[in-house]
């Protein structure tokens, strides 16, 4: 049942009442009905004036109670009534003045039978509709407050049909005639002809648009205000209707062909009579043809409106292509309040949590909706004991804010799991700068301890152990587990050889002498300088306990610990997996820049030194234009007087590949000296091993590991440089041993920086006036995800499994299983009840906040459903036990 007003004060004189047991009632005061009693006591002629007060009841019933009245019934049934009132007190007065026997009543109180009881019934096109048996009303809302709603209501009879429509249509129609010369009524027509090919009636069409015209164009220079119209329609079905129509009904708008005199008084100078024909000798054949010349103008300027909306509100081209598609798929387009009902209640579906400079949602959350999208794209996903999740953290900068986005995905679910698009967001959080001291006072205490107590979970009869594994950088690692960073004296994350060792591997090992104390505790020794390993602490591996033993004894930065690690115990330095998207990216910058360096040196001077570093600039952007575009470009160092090559722009992973190609101008950059040779061969090796990364496992055993060193071998002995990076340190030593444990594949990051770049946009293009953007970009991307799966009733299973861990459902009875379906809509935490108020404030206004406020308030209430378990439940995760 829809809702209904008990009563609305239109004005301090009159107000509307409506209850069910004593329908309507319109209750004036004295002042209000004064007029209308004079008016009736004068000798005048003339009927009662009820224009206004109908039209403020019609605006009641039709807007307010969504009910039917028809407007020329209501004028009679209250004209009898205020004729009754003043007979009555020309009765009571006795030959006296009746005017004083009315004032002693304050209020009068009318209860009108011409208001009609209609049931909501599925909208048609862009209208609400509301029937019942032989009657519909037709409401069309707008955006814009201020502008009037649109109404159409029709009341079917045993001969006709009787038509009551509101002004707003008038008023349409005559501002394209002011423009065009042309009274449009096509989508009158099309309503009418819904309604009547739905009632299995037909109606005389070219009747109807005359007559509606007609009624159009006598409004245009009418005084008088009216708010609602009316014309009978005769069904063409009925003879004896179109032979007699009700006088009655004529009165109102009958149809009916009008004379050329009439037509001449309605239109006036908008079509002038045809002067004096001319002679045919004196036509002017040559003069151009203006035909349509106002409506060409309207078209074009409509479309320069269009183009300035675009442009002004940033839709894209592709963004314009999927609405328009979407049109032509559906025929409509939905208002922009029934989106923000839609998104609010898709909101409420997931529990995020949020503060000042955070949003983030809970692990257990996060890894039931991982392992959900998982088993979609794995077939053997069930088969596993152990389900390895992913712990993306990586930081971006959007605007001016430092974001450090982290998600998760489930390693098993293959290589589908990793796209930006089926990452799960686990949380948003700004920090002023990115370094571990700050990242601990960023995370909330309560998400680091509900990330250490998610150690098991249960998923279709089955426990699973769950595993954290790190993804990121090196940078993150270093944050992640408070190390000293790339400048210290060990700057591998992995192990803790000295930065002086760092080219070492294991075909390189040899002994070295070192001397250890001071004075006569001066001892001289000889150790093993060999490879290192990332997990074996006898191979230098590092480990959380030698990391504690050297902050507990005051050792800060001794073997690169600064500080204890972001996440205490929860991560071992073995949990965090090479990269190689960054491995590749960093490399390839080093390589790079250490050709510029080489080639920026020249044996001339001054004006030959810069003439020779011109034309190297110029083959390096001819290649670069060739290969990647020119995106990516080279230039003389404007801020270095030695006159040296730089680079502008960046080269993504794919891009690095076309630009280092077999055909890249070594020999014109560097000459055709030993470096050339051996950059080429450096490169080459680079690309090499690469390749072999890239292919799916089984591979030859000890292929990796020979690449591995060869490449290490040749970046040192190229003479590119004097020392090796961390990054090529890893490539020596740890590379193969990845590849042997861990599939490298499956923590590439490719997917994360896209899901970066997927949050700038979402920044930039909704949220950055929003009150809480990292909320509002939180649940965007959730909505995102739940859109991956197209079918509803998966998308339930996947809010439900995700909140409450239920998703064997044949373990619960039909009466819980209905239960949870029910309210697993609107399930969530009560710690988010504010972002139902604050989210996405810049793409609604605050009325129409306020309106989806008081619709939503009663879902709103209830967070959190009951779901009753049965005795043989497994829980859904389960913590160790302290």
């Amino acid at each position: 049942m829809q809702h209904v007003p008990l009563s609305v004060h239109v004005s301090e004189k009159i107000c509307f009442e409506y209850n069910i047991s004593t329908g309507f009632i319109a209750e004036a005061n004295l002042d209000y009905m004064l007029p209308f009693f004079e008016h009736c006591l004068s000798t005048t002629v003339r009927p009662l004036n009820l224009q206004k007060v109908c039209d403020q009841i019609a605006d009641f019933v039709f807007l307010k109670l969504n009910f039917f009245v028809s407007v020329r019934e209501l004028k009679h049934e209250l004209s009898l009534k205020i004729c009754h009132i003043v007979q009555a007190a020309k009765k009571k007065a006795t030959g006296k003045s009746a005017i004083r026997v009315l004032s002693e009543t304050n209020s009068f109180k009318f209860f009108l039978k011409s208001v009609h009881w209609l049931t909501e019934r599925e909208r048609l096109n862009d209208f609400q509709a509301f029937d019942s048996t032989n009657k519909l009303l037709l409401i069309r809302d707008f955006e814009d407050l201020d502008q009037t709603p649109d109404v159409i209501c029709f009341e079917a009879s045993t001969n006709s049909v009787r038509l009551t429509y509101s002004y707003s249509f008038v008023q349409k129609a005559l501002e394209v005639y002011e423009m065009i010369g042309t009274v449009c009524t096509d989508e009158m027509t099309s309503i009418i002809e819904q309604y009547f090919s739905s009632s299995k009636l037909s109606f005389e069409t070219v009747s109807v648009v005359q007559s509606l015209k007609a009624d159009f164009l006598q409004y245009r220079k009418s005084l008088d205000c009216v708010k609602y119209l009316m014309i009978q329609i005769p069904s063409r079905n009925n003879a004896a209707m179109a032979s007699s129509i009700d006088a009655h009904d004529i009165m109102v708008s009958p149809i009916r062909s009008l004379s050329d005199t009439e037509l001449d008084a309605i239109i006036g100078r908008s079509y002038p009579t045809r002067g004096t024909k001319r002679p045919y000798d004196e036509d002017v054949i040559e003069e151009p043809c203006r035909k349509n010349e106002k409506w060409h103008s309207y078209i074009a300027e409509a479309k320069r409106e269009f183009l300035h909306l675009k442009d002004s509100h940033h839709i894209t081209d592709a963004g314009l292509k999927a609405m328009f598609k979407f049109y032509k798929t559906h025929k409509k387009l939905y208002p922009l309040k029934d989106t923000n009902k839609l998104r609010n209640k898709t909101n409420a579906k997931f529990p995020v949590i949020f503060t000042k400079s955070s949003a983030y949602v809970k692990l257990e959350y996060a890894v039931r909706t991982a392992i959900f999208v998982a088993q979609k794209h794995a077939a053997d996903f069930e088969k596993q004991d152990v389900l390895t999740f992913r712990f993306n953290m990586d930081g971006t900068l959007i605007g001016n804010k430092h974001i450090v986005a982290i998600s998760i995905n489930c390693v098993e679910g293959g290589r589908e799991c990793q796209r930006a698009k089926n990452l799960i967001p686990v949380g948003l959080f700004e920090v002023q700068k990115e370094n571990t001291e700050l990242l601990r006072k960023t995370l909330p205490q309560e998400f680091i301890g509900d990330i250490r107590s998610v150690k098991q979970i249960h998923y279709k009869h089955k426990d699973f152990d769950v595993k954290l594994k790190l993804g990121g950088d090196l940078m993150n690692a270093v944050y992640v587990f408070g190390l000293a960073g790339f400048t210290s004296n060990y700057p591998c994350v992995f192990c803790t050889p000295h930065k002086d060792d760092l080219h070492i591997t294991e075909e390189t090992a040899y002994d070295k002498v070192v001397t250890e104390g001071k004075g006569k505790n001066k001892v001289t020794k000889t150790i093993r300088i060999s490879g290192t390993s990332y997990y074996d602490v006898t191979k230098l591996a590092r480990s959380l306990e030698e990391q504690k033993h050297c902050l507990h004894n005051g050792k800060v930065n001794d073997l690169g610990y600064k500080c204890e690690p972001l996440f205490g115990d929860l991560f071992d330095f073995k949990d965090y997996v090479l990269d190689t998207l960054h491995m590749k990216l960093r490399i390839s910058d080093v390589l790079l820049k250490d050709i510029l360096a080489h080639a920026s040196r020249t044996e001339q001077y001054g004006a030959e030194h810069t003439k020779i570093i011109e034309e190297k600039v110029a083959i390096l952007n001819r290649h670069a234009e060739k290969t990647v575009g020119k995106r990516f470009f080279f230039q003389i160092d404007p801020e270095n007087q030695n006159k040296t090559i730089t680079s502008r722009g960046k080269l993504s992973g794919h891009l690095q590949d076309l630009f280092f190609i077999d055909q890249f101008p070594f020999a014109q950059v560097l000459g055709n000296g030993a470096i050339n040779k051996s950059a080429k061969r450096v490169v080459g090796k680079f690309k090499e091993l690469l390749a072999e990364v890239k292919k799916d496992k089984p591979r030859c055993k000890n292929t990796l590991k020979r690449l591995s060193q060869e490449f290490i071998r040749e970046f040192r002995q190229s003479g590119l440089r004097t020392t090796v990076t961390p990054y090529a340190h890893i490539v020596g030593n740890h590379l193969f041993q990845f590849d042997e444990l861990e599939d490298l594949r499956a923590f590439n990051m490719q997917g994360v920086e896209k899901g970066n770049d997927v949050l700038s946009r979402l920044y930039f293009s909704s949220t950055n006036p929003a009150k809480n953007p990292l909320l509002t970009m939180m649940q965007k991307l959730f909505r995102m995800l739940e859109m991956n799966f197209q079918n509803e009733s998966e998308r339930i299973a996947m809010a439900t499994f995700a909140q409450t861990g239920v998703y064997d459902f044949d373990d619960i009875d039909d009466e819980n299983a209905t239960l949870l379906h029910s309210e697993s809509e609107s399930s969530g935490v009560s710690s988010r009840r504010k972002s139902f108020d604050e989210m996405d404030s810049e793409e609604e206004s605050e009325t129409a906040l306020q309106e989806d406020d008081e619709e939503l308030g009663g879902f709103l209430s209830s967070f959190t459903p009951t779901i009753v378990r049965s005795e043989n439940r497994f829980k859904s995760f389960k913590t160790c036990n302290k």
